[in-house]
């Protein structure tokens, strides 16, 4: 997984940051670090020593770069035995962390054997997954029919500056179609929530982007996701 996350953020105009205890990516304006955790560190995310020696080394590099505070996220990868039995075992933790804004935002790739071994996952081929109709209306039936489709979907939801395809929708990335919805002065809010949305969700918005029509009821459940109120947009 990590070759594949180095060819994705590589090809997508990021480069590595030279740092000799963790990885980091960046371009211009966002920075991610990319850590990979075993199943007990992420079972014990916020007391482990591994995010302890993440924390030390963010702040070191807040110190010489405020940007940092503003735009980092946390990738946390985790290989599992059974995506499925992991998901329904560890669905909590999953969104706790992913809840948390504390210092940066933070999300979890879950992935198994299966789903590396399938295909090489550059970018082109994680857009052609994602778009497949046929997969979308099996994932709808099935988050688990396959591992390769599920890991794809975590890797467009995890990092949005993964673009579809130009000309076949009309919203190019998954944020895009957020902010066509949502009121601007409420965009900083719905990003630090962006990662409360679900694969299920995802799903009925990329079918709103084949359709190229609203849908108010998808809307409103948006909003519950994101605690926003009528009064709010």
């Amino acid at each position: 997984m990590d070759k594949i996350l180095n060819d994705i953020f590589i090809k997508n105009n990021f480069w590595l940051e030279e740092n000799e205890e963790i990885t980091i990516f960046r371009n211009n304006t966002d920075f991610f670090i990319v850590e990979n955790y075993n199943l007990n560190e992420f079972i014990d995310f916020f007391k482990s020593k591994k995010t302890d020696l993440i924390n030390e080394k963010f702040f070191e590099l807040t110190t010489s770069n405020s940007d940092y505070r503003k735009s980092t996220t946390l990738i946390i990868l985790i290989k599992v035995d059974d995506l499925e039995k992991f998901y329904i075992n560890h669905r909590k933790q999953l969104m706790k962390i992913e809840e948390d804004q504390f210092f940066y935002r933070k999300a979890v790739i879950f992935y198994d054997n299966e789903s590396i071994d399938e295909f090489e996952y550059v970018p082109e081929d994680v857009i052609k997954e994602i778009e497949n109709k046929t997969n979308i209306e099996k994932f709808e039936e099935n988050l688990f029919f396959s591992s390769k489709y599920l890991v794809s979907m975590l890797l467009m939801i995890k990092l949005p500056f993964l673009q579809l395809r130009e000309g076949q929708n009309e919203f190019n990335t998954l944020t895009d179609l957020l902010e066509s919805k949502l009121d601007e002065k409420k965009l900083s809010d719905v990003d630090k929530k962006l990662q409360k949305v679900t694969p299920e969700l995802i799903v009925e918005f990329i079918e709103e982007i084949n359709k190229e029509t609203s849908n108010q009821n998808l809307l409103k459940e948006f909003y519950d996701v994101f605690d926003i109120t009528d009064d709010e947009v």
